[in-house]
């Protein structure tokens, strides 16, 4: 880990002013948060040695974003809710040597997520170098982890590292190793299906995942959730096209009708015989033997598991699927990406909090964010 600075190895001026860029995107209530938590001590290590902590934390999309005075106060910091703008800079300047406040969320700013060049540089303003923690937003090049390294010397917190090589040995080709891909969001099917489907050599498909690949086979799918900022179902075609890994597909699907308040009218489909209903929508499924026996083998021959977000709708009490991979994960070599997963499952062995970084480190080696320090620590350590 020599081609980046690391904040733990770096001394740090009584009075000097860090950026630090968090991932906080949390909901309340907090309690106990792994996501916030794991950050505490790369932001005392600053704090601590007397330096001035300037958090630039981010929460939601662009026009739905709430303000994230709720963290500060689990922390105990300060708080402005802004963070560009002459009142933003003069609140930054007025901070004491071992302060700690979190400015307003980054994504109340449309350029953020464009990674836009003049609100990296409005955010310079507050400090003088910048620390990029928050591992769950490696894979995002926004304006406050990515730009704003090409205007301030860069920094990596020891938690990001740290929560790198945990996931070492997860990556790269090995035989008995399965894939369970849910969840709602297109990165498993962009990451997860694409990358996990040429590395390992199971993958069992839930939430997006499956919904897409049984549209692909049946074409008709009911309510089911398809899509995520635009269709995936191309996306989805050329991953299967291209996979080495054995696909477990299922054939009888739990459906029911969504409501405002829940779902009603459930029923099992087999799909060999009967078609879903355009009102329906696929909740579970039955697991099909191929992938039971494929996560006995993963149990037996101590392969190594990974979930990346529930294969059905287990926090609404169907888990179908979800139970039958369970069951075995916490008997073999097991890993789950992302905190709210891990907490909906009540796991209690390897979490990677950093849901869509982790797919994006696993499949590739590496993240847009690592690759940017590495890029600024090269440029600085040039003669």
């Amino acid at each position: 880990m020599n081609e980046v600075n690391i904040l733990s190895k770096d001394k740090v001026e009584k009075g000097s002013r860090w950026i630090y860029s968090a991932d906080f995107n949390v909901t309340q209530p907090l309690r106990h948060n792994q996501r916030v938590d794991r950050e505490v001590d790369d932001i005392k290590t600053i704090s601590e040695a007397g330096g001035i902590v300037l958090i630039l934390p981010h929460q939601g999309r662009y026009g739905k974003t709430k303000s994230l005075q709720f963290v500060a106060d689990h922390l105990g910091a300060k708080y402005f809710d802004g963070n560009v703008g002459k009142e933003a800079v003069d609140f930054a300047s007025s901070l004491k040597a071992g302060q700690i406040a979190i400015m307003g969320n980054t994504r109340y700013n449309e350029g953020e997520e464009q990674n836009s060049v003049e609100l990296a540089k409005e955010f310079t303003k507050l400090g003088e170098q910048v620390v990029i923690g928050g591992f769950g937003k490696a894979h995002r090049v926004n304006a406050s982890n990515h730009e704003i390294l090409n205007h301030l010397p860069g920094y990596i917190a020891q938690n990001h590292l740290d929560e790198m090589l945990m996931l070492e040995p997860w990556t790269g080709r090995k035989d008995c190793s399965i894939a369970v891909l849910g969840g709602i969001k297109k990165e498993k099917i962009t990451v997860g299906l694409a990358g996990f489907g040429k590395l390992y050599t199971d993958i069992i498909p839930g939430g997006i995942v499956v919904n897409n690949i049984l549209k692909l086979i049946h074409g008709e799918v009911g309510s089911s959730i398809l899509e995520d900022g635009g269709s995936l179902e191309e996306k989805c075609r050329k991953a299967l096209q291209q996979s080495t890994a054995i696909i477990h597909i299922p054939d009888e699907v739990l459906v029911a009708e969504a409501t405002e308040t829940g779902y009603k009218n459930f029923g099992l489909v087999d799909l060999r015989k009967k078609k879903i209903q355009k009102n329906q929508m696929i909740v579970s499924y039955i697991v099909p033997d191929s992938a039971k026996r494929a996560l006995d083998r993963c149990v037996y021959k101590n392969g190594r598991m990974l979930i990346a977000g529930t294969p059905d709708l287990y926090n609404w009490g169907m888990g179908l699927a979800t139970n039958e991979v369970v069951q075995r994960l916490r008997n073999c070599n097991g890993l789950v990406l992302g905190g709210d997963t891990a907490q909906e499952l009540d796991y209690d062995g390897t979490v990677s909090t950093g849901g869509g970084s982790a797919l994006h480190y696993l499949v590739n080696g590496s993240t847009p964010i690592y690759e940017k320090l590495k890029e600024k620590f090269r440029e600085s350590t040039k003669t």
